[in-house]
């Protein structure tokens, strides 16, 4: 580890804590700053850009033009329906080609990224630590928050989550941190490397994760779904990792619920009716109240006119501020009514290019992340549209970029 903190300098986990997890401060974002960053560096060292990149170019770019005109011709939208694109063709992409070239020229490795990604992960952890214990911190972080621009119903959700730095605490943050704590369990059980570490690092990430969203027991459940599925193990050790998994699910319901009793009530009380909703839905097949009853709802799905499903209104209906009185907040409607089913081939088909760049990695625990993202992001899509720019996203995008070069997987990555 000690060659990686060498190789990776502390610079490059600042700029991807920025890029990932989106911190606001002040009215600019510092991502901007990164982004043209990279952009001077690609122009100074003359960066090679291969087909994969062109193409993830070239499809945003179909993206922007399509709202672009779809949404100014059909829906009269403002110019915010366009930053989406714009913000994945000015900032994450040269970013995460500069850092692969950075990377590159320091003969970095796999195991030199996951040391990356969890130096960055524990910038926000830290953060999330600070908020819970010192709640002056937190009343700060959320004040910040409310001054940048978010709404003032942040102060609603003060007293039992909301815990960190970032723009995506409700949802997005703990998606992501929730998601790396399974890839570095998966991680640690190929490669052997670093094991103390990375399972505190892993238990830190999903504990910061769950006092900020129910959801990412979902995460963690589909992750060990898919490792167990995946991993060339006998029956009887997948039988056996199996319980090891509702062991630990024990220890948390005893030890760590506990903890959270004592420090903080409001927190204790939310998570645990989150457990008790899931479990009634389970092995009950009770979906009558709590987010279940809400995604089985059908109001929930309700769609705008034939033109509408096929060029959508240019209307995000998640918190149903709009002309049409329509609210859900379940991702693929919200598509739908934002750009309708055209917008969404060319928007899923851009993710799952990435995703299935990632899977065919030679890399396994690369290959892991690939197909754990195919099955994860529709799952989620039902809670909120995932499929934007967000915590989960920009980490995935840099990543598929990082390990790509020239049609197959970097043979740096693959070193031992």
């Amino acid at each position: 580890m000690i060659n990686s903190i060498k190789k990776i300098g502390i610079l490059l986990p600042l700029s991807l804590f920025v890029v990932i997890f989106q911190p606001p401060f002040g009215s600019f974002r510092l991502m901007h700053l990164i982004g043209l960053a990279s952009l001077v560096y690609l122009l100074l060292f003359q960066i090679k850009i291969f087909s994969y990149e062109k193409c993830l170019t070239m499809l945003f770019f179909a993206c922007f033009i399509y709202l672009f005109i779809i949404e100014f011709t059909l829906n009269n939208s403002s110019i915010g329906s366009l930053v989406g694109p714009i913000f994945f063709l000015v900032d994450i992409i040269p970013f995460s080609l500069a850092c692969r070239d950075y990377l590159k020229r320091r003969n970095c490795d796999i195991h030199d990224i996951i040391y990356l990604f969890v130096f960055t992960s524990l910038i926000q952890v830290v953060l999330v630590m600070l908020s819970f214990f010192i709640p002056a911190i937190h009343i700060s972080f959320v004040n910040t928050m409310i001054n940048y621009g978010y709404s003032m119903r942040l102060l609603t959700l003060l007293e039992y989550r909301l815990f960190g730095f970032a723009s995506g605490l409700t949802f997005a943050t703990p998606v992501f941190l929730s998601f790396f704590s399974v890839v570095l369990i998966a991680y640690v059980m190929k490669e052997k490397r670093n094991v103390t570490l990375y399972i505190l690092c892993a238990l830190g990430c999903f504990f910061s994760a769950l006092i900020n969203a129910r959801t990412s027991m979902i995460v963690l459940g589909v992750g060990c779904s898919v490792f167990i599925l995946t991993r060339n193990l006998s029956f009887l050790k997948k039988i056996l990792f199996l319980f090891l998994c509702v062991g630990l699910y024990f220890l948390f319901d005893n030890v760590l619920l506990s903890f959270l009793l004592e420090y903080s009530p409001e927190s204790y009380k939310w998570i645990d009716s989150g457990m008790d909703e899931m479990s009634s839905f389970l092995i009950e097949g009770e979906k009558e109240t709590g987010y279940f009853a809400y995604v089985t709802n059908e109001e929930k799905y309700e769609l705008p006119d034939f033109i509408g499903i096929l060029f959508g209104k240019g209307y995000r209906v998640m918190q149903g501020w709009n002309e049409f009185g329509v609210h859900s907040d379940i991702g693929y409607i919200n598509d739908i009514w934002f750009g309708g089913l055209f917008y969404i081939i060319i928007l899923y088909s851009i993710f799952y290019k990435c995703m299935y760049s990632l899977y065919r990695n030679r890399n396994k625990v690369v290959s892991f992340i690939g197909l754990f993202l195919m099955i994860l992001y529709p799952i989620l899509n039902f809670k909120g549209y995932v499929f934007s720019m967000n915590d989960l996203t920009n980490a995935m995008f840099f990543l598929s970029i990082v390990v790509y070069e020239d049609g197959t997987p970097l043979t740096y990555m693959n070193k031992k």
